[in-house]
């Protein structure tokens, strides 16, 4: 386990803060992303005669001047995973507009407003191996030591869940005075919702996670092919048109014919959960139904909307002639295909290979589905509060105070990032990433599926090719193992109700 500290005096922080904010006027003023606060409490005032606006808060600010705080150089301690430690923690300033910088400028901003200093650990983490995360959490919890407290924990989210149901996480809408709010813009107001079960929740998910953003699942497009196989096509304004759809998709790829005679294929992917996910949850895939006036939702993941789009998606990953299944991936890469479906991250490798990219949201099913929806991989990072942290109306400051800071600083960054500075001066490309940023929406079975026996992930394996030998793939049937999915959900679930109730 390793331990780093960020501390520094306060006059020195808030003399570098100054340089900081005087540099931001400048370079904010200038980013693409046009996010500023809209006032939506005003009360006119006399100032010589003249009328002029008293501005309270709005979207973007907090409802507490959290630079009024003052808690007396107070060391806050965040435990994260090693994997992706930068999210929360950067040792010193890096020159240039990088995350690593942003997040610097971030923490220093957020130690000045409260007086506080953080503190972190990072601990070894894998999908495949998460005892030492686990272990750090409980030890925690469970030892008493304020050595060994940790008042915020950087989750990933997916097997965490189920520290919940062992007391470890404080049901956040518990916290009397909470200084969150997150009705705010900057944090992930639809997460907070749809994780509610009996009206708790534990998570938050926001702008200052930025793993969140690099977990995003979205459709990268080759702007070479797509200016020679699409050229009549506007693909923003098919999104925005709300035309973007997976008969629309099929249409598109199709124009590059058979991938296997000419060398080049509509839409090349290597089937797994970084495409998979994303494609089942915009287009729909039902896990839970959160109906009004129903305590427990209803579990319906054996719909046959969810039959129909996966036996679409069957279809389109094994046997559409215009696709690649099989070194897609490289395929995009090498410039053989139009589209690919991955995680934003890979933008990195995009840039270092000099590919021309765009990005745009995973189609719809039809025109009649309400709207887009973007998910992540369920590696991002959930924002907790330890069960015996001693002040949790502190640590909801600290919280505040980082989600607010974090939009003007590693947001920004990291749409600089996923774009690499290349479409800079483009607004197009600036607005179709917020939009799809946007429309991130993660469900209360994607949440929990963990704890509700591998609720979101069956539906994925149910595409996978006949290799896999893990729950389920591509030759099983789909009712076969949908419909004892239900029964093991609506157990699960129950069952989770009912901790929650003690």
């Amino acid at each position: 386990m390793k331990k780093t500290s960020f501390k520094g005096s306060l006059l020195a922080r808030t003399l570098i803060l100054l340089l900081i904010l005087s540099i931001a006027v400048t370079t904010f003023a200038a980013c693409t992303k046009d996010k500023n606060p809209t006032p939506v409490d005003t009360d006119e005032t006399e100032t010589d005669g003249q009328p002029t606006e008293e501005l309270g808060p709005d979207e973007w600010t907090p409802d507490t001047d959290l630079s009024e705080l003052d808690y007396k150089l107070a060391t806050v301690r965040f435990l994260q995973r090693e994997s992706t430690k930068g999210e929360f923690f950067s040792e010193s300033g890096v020159e240039g507009g990088t995350v690593s910088q942003a997040v610097y400028n971030r923490n220093d901003a957020v130690m000045s407003d409260l007086n506080i200093e953080f503190e972190f650990k990072t601990v070894a983490y894998s999908p495949t191996s998460t005892g030492a995360f686990a272990t750090a959490v409980r030890t925690s919890v469970n030892s008493g030591s304020e050595q060994d407290m940790y008042h915020i924990v950087a989750n990933p989210m997916y097997y965490t869940s189920a520290y919940i149901l062992e007391g470890l996480y404080i049901e956040l809408g518990s916290i009397e005075d909470s200084y969150v709010n997150t009705a705010k813009s900057y944090w992930n107001s639809n997460f907070v919702e749809e994780q509610k079960l009996d009206g708790k929740y534990y998570y938050l998910l926001g702008d200052a996670c930025t793993s969140l953003i690099e977990m995003m699942e979205v459709v990268f497009v080759n702007n070479d092919l797509a200016e020679q196989y699409l050229y009549e096509y506007d693909l923003y304004d098919l999104v925005y048109n709300g035309e973007w759809t997976y008969a629309k998709f099929l249409e598109l790829i199709a124009k590059a014919s058979n991938g296997d005679e000419t060398g080049t294929y509509g839409y090349s992917v290597n089937p797994n959960s970084y495409n998979i996910d994303g494609f089942l949850s915009g287009m729909g895939l039902t896990i839970l139904d959160k109906g009004e006036g129903s305590l427990i939702p209803t579990v319906n993941v054996n719909s046959e909307h969810n039959f129909n789009i996966i036996t679409a998606l069957r279809d389109l990953y094994y046997e559409n002639s215009a696709v690649s299944s099989s070194g897609g991936y490289t395929k995009f890469v090498n410039g053989q295909s139009i589209f690919t479906i991955d995680r934003a991250i890979q933008s990195n490798d995009f840039f270092a290979k000099e590919i021309k990219y765009s990005l745009l949201p995973i189609p719809k099913w039809d025109e009649n589905q309400a709207d887009y929806s973007i998910t992540a991989h369920d590696e991002y990072t959930g924002l907790t509060i330890t069960s015996n942290v001693k002040d949790p109306q502190m640590i909801t400051a600290v919280l505040e105070c980082l989600a607010y800071h974090s939009h003007s600083t590693v947001y920004q960054a990291m749409y600089e990032s996923t774009y690499r500075l290349r479409y800079s001066d483009n607004q197009k490309e600036a607005d179709m990433f917020d939009f799809i940023y946007e429309h991130l929406e993660i469900k209360m079975g994607q949440i929990y599926s963990y704890v509700l026996g591998e609720a979101k992930n069956t539906p994925r394996y149910l595409l996978y090719p006949s290799s896999n030998t893990y729950i389920a793939n591509k030759d099983d049937g789909i009712y076969s193992k949908l419909d004892p999915l239900k029964d093991t959900i609506e157990v699960s679930l129950e069952m989770f109700w009912n901790y929650l109730q003690k």
